[in-house]
């Protein structure tokens, strides 16, 4: 029997990599994570206890958090104690500001069409915020 396999914007994706995708979604659904994130890419360099501060929650809380971002890759610990993006995190939000844009603007959206536009236009929607 043939491997099912789905097939998106002209690539064939094996559907065990959407697990990878689910995991990735799951990761960034809540929203002291994202605050983490974001904490992390404007400042750089904060150890848990200042991240514990930002989304003002028990070091151990935090620590679970970050403990889950590490794990995605997103972000890591260096050698002085102190949490960084990795360059996959800085990708991911970079490209998580798309869906920010897409969410603020749900209504417009939601009542006109853009199909007719190019894909390389919808695909950079995100630059429009």
């Amino acid at each position: 029997m043939r491997d099912v396999y789905e097939v998106y914007h002209g690539f064939c994706h094996p559907l065990e990599r959407f697990d990878e995708m689910v995991r990735l979604l799951f990761d960034l659904s809540s929203s002291d994570r994202l605050t983490l994130l974001f904490a992390i890419r404007k400042e750089e360099n904060l150890r848990l206890t200042q991240l514990a501060e930002k989304i003002k929650a028990t070091i151990q809380e935090t620590s679970r958090h970050v403990g889950r971002l590490t794990e995605a890759n997103l972000i890591e610990k260096n050698s002085d104690g102190y949490y960084t993006l990795t360059s996959y995190g800085r990708l991911v939000l970079l490209l998580l500001s798309s869906y920010g844009f897409l969410s603020k603007t749900r209504d417009y959206f939601l009542s006109h069409d853009i199909s007719f536009l190019p894909q390389e236009f919808t695909e950079r929607i995100g630059e429009l915020g």
